[in-house]
C-alpha cells in the first residue's frame, strides 16, 4: 500500500511509523465525528418518538363530556391520580376543610389525595383530577380556572356571605381528568362545600349553591319564580314597579360590549354583563332573572312567570329593592343607570301591589281598563 505523505511529514524517509500514526489519527478523528453526528441523530430520533407517543397518548384519551359530569360523579372520579389545591394564603378553616375532603376521599375510596399549595399546581394540573378549594382571594389559581372554563365566578359578593358553589367540570389541561371547585364567598362557605361533599353521591346537579347556617351546611334552595318574597331576602320599601323590557335585547347588547361574558352560574346558563374595574355584574338569567351586585348590594329583576318560554317578546319585571333599606326610587336610578351603560333603557309603566299569596299579578291590558273584557 503506498504511502501519500502529508505536509507536515513531506520529504521525511526516516519516520515511516510517524507518517502512518498522522493518518491513522486523522481517519479516528473522521471516524468519530461521524459517530458523534450518527449517536445525535439517534438520540434526536428517541426523542421525537418518546414525545410523539405521549402526545398520541394524551390526545388518544377521550375527553370527559361537560354535559355528562354530575356532582355524584364523586368520589368515582377522583378515587386516583387527584390533588387537592389549597391557596398560599388559605385560612384555618379552609385548610380544615381540604383536609375533610382528603380525609373523605381516602374512607371512600382507599386512596388519600395530596394537598398542594397553589403555586405547586404547574406540575399537577396537565396530569391530575383536580379539587380546588378556597376563596378568590386566597386560592390565585381560581382566577387561572375562571379564565379557562365556563365555570360559575364566585366572589366576595356572590353567591354571598357564608355560601359558595360546589361545581365539577372535566380538567382544562386535560379533558380527560375531572375538576371540582369547593368555592366561597367567604370561608364558611368553602366550609359548607366542605361538609356537603360527603352528600354528593346523591345530586345530579353540575353545580349547587351551598350556604352555612346556625345548624350546620346546607344546599341553598332557590324559590321558584313568583314566590321570591318568601326568601325574605328582597323585601321592597315601597310597592314594587313594573318595568317594560326585552330580554333577549339584554344579552345581545351585552354581548356586543368589551366587557366579560361567560356562561354557567347560580340560576343556570345566564349571559353574564361584567364590569372589571368595579365590583358589578349583571347576570341575565334564561329562567327569568336579572341580577345586578354592586359592592355587596343585589338588586333583582324578575320576570313575568307568564312570559318565561318565550323570552324574545317584550315582558313585564318585576324591580326587587336590594338586602338593605334603600328606597325603591333609589334602587331603580341605580340599576337604570347601569343597564344604560350597554343600551337598555326600562320603560316606566306603573306600579303594582304585592299580593303575597296570589303572588304576581300582571296589569290590566287598555281593553280591560276600558271595560271591554
Amino acid at each position: 500500500m503506498k504511502e501519500a505523505a502529508c505536509a507536515s511529514c513531506a520529504g521525511n524517509q526516516n519516520h515511516p511509523k510517524v507518517l502512518y500514526l498522522h493518518h491513522t489519527k486523522e481517519v479516528m478523528k473522521r471516524a468519530m465525528r461521524k459517530t458523534i453526528i450518527i449517536a445525535g441523530a439517534a438520540i434526536c430520533i428517541i426523542c421525537a418518538a418518546v414525545i410523539s407517543y405521549a402526545v398520541i397518548e394524551r390526545g388518544g384519551r377521550d375527553a370527559i363530556p361537560s354535559q355528562d359530569l354530575t356532582l355524584s360523579d364523586y368520589p368515582k372520579l377522583f378515587e386516583k391520580e387527584a390533588v387537592i389545591v389549597i391557596g398560599e394564603n388559605a385560612s384555618q378553616i379552609e385548610k380544615e376543610s381540604a383536609e375533610a375532603i382528603a380525609a373523605n376521599l381516602e374512607n371512600l375510596t382507599g386512596n388519600k389525595p395530596e394537598i398542594i399549595s397553589s403555586k405547586k399546581i404547574e406540575s399537577f394540573k396537565y396530569t391530575y383530577n383536580l379539587i380546588i378549594i378556597g376563596m378568590p382571594k386566597t386560592n390565585p389559581f381560581l382566577e387561572e380556572v375562571h379564565a379557562m372554563t365556563n365555570a360559575t365566578r364566585v366572589t366576595e359578593e356572590f353567591p354571598g356571605e357564608g355560601e359558595g358553589v360546589l361545581e365539577i367540570l372535566p380538567n382544562p389541561w386535560d379533558e380527560s381528568k375531572a375538576m371540582l371547585l369547593v368555592e366561597g364567598s367567604d370561608e364558611w362557605g368553602v366550609k359548607a362545600g366542605g361538609e356537603i361533599i360527603e352528600q354528593t353521591q346523591e345530586l345530579n346537579e353540575a353545580n349547587i349553591v351551598v350556604g352555612w347556617k346556625e345548624s350546620g351546611a346546607v344546599i341553598v334552595k332557590e324559590p321558584p319564580l313568583g314566590q321570591v318574597m318568601s326568601a325574605g331576602k328582597h323585601y321592597p320599601s315601597e310597592p314594587f314597579r313594573i318595568e317594560k323590557y326585552n330580554a333577549s335585547e339584554v344579552i345581545e347588547k351585552a354581548k356586543e360590549t368589551d366587557h366579560w361574558i361567560r356562561q354557567g352560574s347560580r340560576y343556570g346558563p345566564p349571559y353574564t354583563y361584567y364590569n372589571g374595574s368595579t365590583s358589578k355584574e349583571l347576570y341575565v338569567y334564561e329562567e327569568g332573572y336579572i341580577v345586578l351586585k354592586i359592592d355587596q348590594e343585589s338588586y333583582t329583576l324578575l320576570l313575568d312567570p307568564e312570559n318565561i318560554d318565550n323570552p324574545t317578546n317584550n315582558i313585564y319585571v318585576l324591580l326587587f329593592a336590594p338586602k338593605k333599606d334603600i328606597p325603591l326610587a333609589t334602587a331603580r336610578e341605580i340599576v337604570e343607570n347601569e343597564l344604560l351603560e350597554i343600551g337598555i333603557n326600562l320603560e316606566y309603566i306603573e306600579k303594582i301591589e304585592w299580593d303575597l299569596n296570589k303572588g304576581f299579578v300582571p296589569p290590566k291590558t287598555e281593553l280591560e281598563n276600558e271595560g271591554g273584557i
